[in-house]
Formats: structure tokens, C-alpha cells, sequence
């Protein structure tokens, strides 16, 4: 009897440790949302005190702040841009990669995210002129790495059909790869 009774107690126990609780998957959830504004917060600051300088704020995120992107979004941002810049064309994504514009917002909020399995999709809405957008302007797909949150893509909709930032540079590349002379 005693026996049964540690091993239910047991049993009991690593349940509780191996299912979060809601208020630890609450926690998790705030702090995904609390990386994703401070780094808008950062990015909008830093975007405008390097118009006119040499690196842009987008470049200094994969160049100087990888740690925030995983390896694979890293790589194609990188691909990317370098193929646009070594090309002096427009070959590739034809936007600011961290927020899928050309015109950046005055500032961005991080609304409630949205677990699915791994990653969180945190909806981001632009604010300009004081006013901030009814619906987001895109999605920003983070994980929790080993010590640190890490964006994984960047998601949007055009006509009301969704699109994402990693799939768009995976055919731009396919299409330079297949016919380098591709200019879009």
C-alpha cells in the first residue's frame, strides 16, 4: 500500500512539473510579448538615428544582433540582402524585413500572442500620427531558444491572403538562382 501511494504521489508530481501551468504559460506568453516590443521599441529608435549613415538598422540587427533571429531566418535575410546589394538592382524583398514596409510606422505596439506548439504569433499594429491601426500590420513568429527569445518569420496579408517573409525570400532566391539576369 505504501508503496502504491509514493508511486501516485510520484506520478502526480511529474505531471505537475511537466505540464506548465496556466500561469506559467501566461509568464511565457508576457515575456514573448515584452521581446517583441523592445525590440520594435530599439528597431524604430535606431532605424531613425541611422537615416543617412552607413549601416541601416535592419542591417545591424543580422550583423551585430543575430541572437535575435534564428539560424535559418538569419541566413535568408542575409542571402538577401547581399545579393541585392553586390547585384546594385532590385532583386530581392522589396522591404524593410523586420516590419514588411517601406514606410515604417512612428512606433509599433505587440498585442496579445498566440501559442501554436513552439512558436508564439505575436499580431504587431503600426502607430502614426499618435493613432494606432485597428488590425496588425503583421505577425511576428517567435520561439524560446536556449537563454533568449528568437524571431523565426515574419508573417503578413495581401488582399486578404496570407503571405510570409521566409517563403517570399526562398522564391526570390529560386528565381535568381535560376535565371540570374532576374530583375524584380
Amino acid at each position: 500500500m505504501r508503496k502504491a501511494t509514493v508511486a501516485v504521489l510520484a506520478m502526480v508530481l511529474m505531471s505537475l512539473i511537466s505540464v506548465p501551468s496556466g500561469a506559467q504559460t501566461s509568464d511565457r506568453s508576457e515575456s514573448c510579448r515584452k521581446f517583441v516590443q523592445a525590440f520594435y521599441d530599439w528597431y524604430i529608435a535606431t532605424d531613425h538615428k541611422q537615416e543617412g549613415k552607413r549601416l541601416t538598422a535592419e542591417e545591424i540587427v543580422w550583423r551585430r544582433r543575430p541572437q535575435l533571429l534564428s539560424p535559418e531566418l538569419r541566413s535568408a535575410i542575409r542571402q538577401d540582402r547581399l545579393e541585392m546589394w553586390r547585384s546594385h538592382e532590385l532583386t530581392g524583398f522589396d522591404a524593410d524585413v523586420f516590419t514588411l514596409s517601406q514606410e515604417n510606422a512612428d512606433s509599433y505596439v505587440a498585442g496579445t500572442p498566440e501559442r501554436s506548439g513552439k512558436t508564439y504569433r505575436v499580431p504587431v499594429f503600426g502607430v502614426r500620427a499618435g493613432i494606432e491601426s485597428k488590425e496588425p500590420e503583421f505577425w511576428a513568429e517567435v520561439r524560446h531558444g536556449i537563454d533568449n527569445w528568437q524571431f523565426v518569420n515574419f508573417s503578413y496579408a495581401v488582399d486578404h491572403r496570407p503571405h510570409d517573409l521566409l517563403t517570399e525570400l526562398r522564391g526570390l532566391k529560386a528565381e535568381r538562382d535560376k535565371d540570374p539576369s532576374v530583375k524584380k
